[in-house]
């Protein structure tokens, strides 16, 4: 299946809205070839809105989209080349797997042959060829979202679009679907645009992640360098698999003061209030330092969580399951000064020193 698919993708001051309620407010972006895109965000911050421009379901208030160097904004959905997977699989209950894999390639003008050689070769990418002849009502939630995948992908369209495809099943079933949803990445030559609020999704999906908020995007690229280097407080806040820490301070030079406690940064700064925001796992215990007692133990397997009071704050810190900790416990820690982010306090834009 190599070379069928590539394809790029271009956004030009995308703008849509609603009455008064501007859903995406002028969102450019280019991909070239074979990317994994994950759209990622809160509910309501506009990201199917987007996917729905793009399919060409909605029509946009002002902008151009291109793909593969053709201007599409006006074009119907079917004239854009597209597959598109909801979360709601969608299939025809009373056909068999076959019939809904092939739907499209039939009245697509394919041969009868033909069209069997891709439904059969796509069926077995999934590992799903063994449900060929069972009916769609009888699968299980899985099945029916692999059934819905092979379907659009089947077509070989230039892009192939997802909307919350997993959100629906059970935390089991989203692992394993999206790993089998990777691995199906890496046999094709396609682009995928994948919709999604979880963050995990976000993290483990994309080669491209692009974070929206309230109709902007806020920061696209690499997710670990996103994660690493947030470009601003949302983006640090949104991604991660527990909330990040966050306190109000001040920087002057090299020295970060909040509470009554200081800290020695290896950049210096302007003199300014500031929001400090640091990962459940940069916070370390330690013989001295700051004291905080343990109100909450979150074992999840390999890894552990805790809730960490102090004064009036509560912070996560993650920590080694071998560690000897008991609710209610007394311990001392501190911040990994390398770890630090700062944030200005009022536009909440990550700061760099010198």
């Amino acid at each position: 299946m190599e070379g069928e698919f590539c394809m790029s993708l271009k956004l030009e001051h995308i703008t849509k809205s609603y009455g008064c309620i501007e859903a995406v407010k002028d969102v450019s972006f280019t991909s070239q070839g074979k990317h994994f895109i994950v759209l990622a965000g809160p509910s309501g911050c506009g990201k199917t809105t987007l996917l729905q421009l793009i399919a060409g379901f909605l029509k946009p208030d002002s902008g151009s989209i291109w793909i593969d160097d053709k201007e599409v904004q006006h074009a119907k959905p079917h004239e854009r080349d597209i597959a598109m997977v909801f979360q709601d699989a969608a299939l025809f209950p009373s056909m068999t797997v076959y019939d809904n894999i092939a739907y499209g390639l039939t009245y697509g003008g394919l041969s009868k042959q033909e069209a069997g050689q891709r439904v059969r070769a796509m069926a077995e990418v999934l590992g799903i060829d063994g449900l060929l002849k069972r009916k769609a009502e009888a699968l299980s939630n899985g099945q029916k979202q692999r059934v819905s995948i092979a379907r659009a992908l089947v077509r070989r369209p230039k892009l192939f679009l997802m909307d919350e495809a997993f959100s629906a099943l059970d935390t089991r079933l989203k692992a394993q679907l999206r790993l089998e949803l990777a691995k199906l990445y890496q046999q094709l030559d396609a682009t995928f645009l994948y919709v999604t609020h979880d963050r995990l999704e976000a993290m483990t999906l994309a080669d491209t992640l692009i974070v929206m908020k309230e109709g902007v995007f806020q920061q696209i690229g690499d997710p670990l360098k996103l994660y690493r280097d947030p470009a601003n407080l949302f983006v640090a806040a949104f991604l991660g698999t527990y909330e990040i820490n966050t306190l109000q301070a001040y920087v002057d030079g090299n020295i970060l003061a909040f509470e009554k406690e200081c800290i020695k940064l290896s950049n210096t700064y302007e003199a300014q209030e500031v929001i400090m925001a640091i990962r459940p796992e940069h916070l370390i215990f330690s013989k001295e330092g700051m004291r905080g007692r343990i109100v909450l133990v979150e074992h999840l397997g390999d890894e552990c969580y805790i809730r960490l009071a102090w004064q009036d704050h509560l912070f996560y810190m993650k920590v080694d399951r071998k560690v000897n900790i008991q609710l209610y416990d007394e311990v001392c820690f501190r911040f990994d000064p390398k770890e630090i982010l700062l944030f200005d306090k009022t536009s909440e834009q990550r700061l760099f020193g010198k």
